[in-house]
């Protein structure tokens, strides 16, 4: 009757010291592996190397996108709406005419500034062939435009050298951000619009997105850039409660046709559509940068595992499973 039960425990002493000798076989290998490794120490650095450069591209585009997506939360008073034409994802491609604009800017809702006249603002959003100053590659700077009521919209807005544009003048002021990284948006350069050279008089700041555009006179810049509706309006609202109120009486109106938001809610709809694109195309470098660095590794290790080829059939000829030699290699 008791030999099964002995039987049971010699099979499983067995088994507790084939895989005591198995880890230790792993050990044994594993620790001549390090104390050659000076031989093999430029193929080893080919896959560190590798794996690397893959990291460090992947962590260097997604801190960028990271960046990108917290300063362009950060853009906008929470007390502001925007207004754009219905459908809309971007500034620029919003349109909303001039009589339209006179509806929206007096509707109910909106805070009023001291002689009374509503706190809104109608803007111009286009953009402006430049550039960059250290590599000289080309890009495009947005030109966004105010009207009586712009500066009051945005509480950060600061002049930091020479002076705001004047109304109904050819003149721009430029974000500091952009006259440091853009080539000939320095305060006295000028640039090129359809109607000619207006020069740069002035460098502001809001601690936003807007530190890398250019602004310049709304009932200027529609003429000259032959606009004759503007891209979005901007609004204080009087209360919190007041923007149900601003909204209702817009998107009730069967004459327009347009969305309104907080600022901060449109930003972060349209953050959302700017990091899922940025998100496809750092994973997809990423992706592409990880298959060659994993065929470089394949690569090398092939070559490590021929060149050891003697060293591995000596250890299999003493005993050593192919298992721990897999798993030290």
């Amino acid at each position: 009757q008791p030999l099964p039960q002995i039987a049971e425990i010699e099979q499983r002493d067995d088994d507790d010291l084939a895989g005591m000798s198995m880890l230790r076989q792993i050990v044994i290998v594993s620790l001549l592996n390090f104390r050659n490794l000076r031989q093999r120490l430029w193929q080893s650095l080919v896959i560190v190397a590798g794996m690397t450069c893959v990291i460090g591209v992947l962590l260097s585009m997604l801190s960028m996108t990271e960046g990108l997506h917290r300063v362009r939360l950060a853009y906008g008073d929470p007390r502001n709406a925007i207004v754009v034409s219905r459908g809309t994802r971007w500034e620029s491609n919003s349109s909303i005419p001039r009589d339209k604009a006179r509806i929206i800017t007096s509707a109910p809702g909106i805070a009023k500034a001291r002689d009374g006249s509503p706190i809104a603002d109608p803007d111009i959003i286009v953009g402006v062939p430049a550039r960059m100053q250290k590599t000289g590659g080309r890009t495009w700077i947005a030109l966004r435009s105010f009207g009586e009521k712009g500066a009051m919209l945005h509480p950060t807005f600061r002049m930091v050298a020479g002076r705001t544009f004047r109304p109904g003048t050819h003149e721009l002021i430029v974000g500091n951000l952009a006259r440091f990284q853009v080539a000939g948006m320095a305060v006295g350069d000028k640039v090129t619009m359809p109607d000619g050279d207006w020069p740069i008089v002035g460098a502001f700041v809001t601690g936003d997105t807007m530190d890398g555009q250019l602004v310049g006179d709304t009932q200027t810049l529609m003429p000259s850039l032959r606009r004759k509706a503007y891209s979005t309006i901007q609004a204080r609202m009087a209360s919190p409660a007041a923007f149900a109120t601003f909204r209702k009486a817009l998107t009730s109106n069967p004459a327009l046709a347009v969305d309104v938001m907080l600022l901060p809610d449109w930003n972060a709809k349209t953050n959302a559509d700017f990091a899922r694109f940025m998100n496809v195309i750092v994973y997809g470098v990423g992706i592409i940068l990880a298959t060659g660095a994993l065929f470089a590794c394949f690569n090398t290790m092939y070559a490590a595992v021929e060149a050891r080829g003697r060293e591995i059939a000596t250890l299999r000829a003493l005993g050593y499973g192919a298992f721990a030699v897999a798993v030290s290699v």
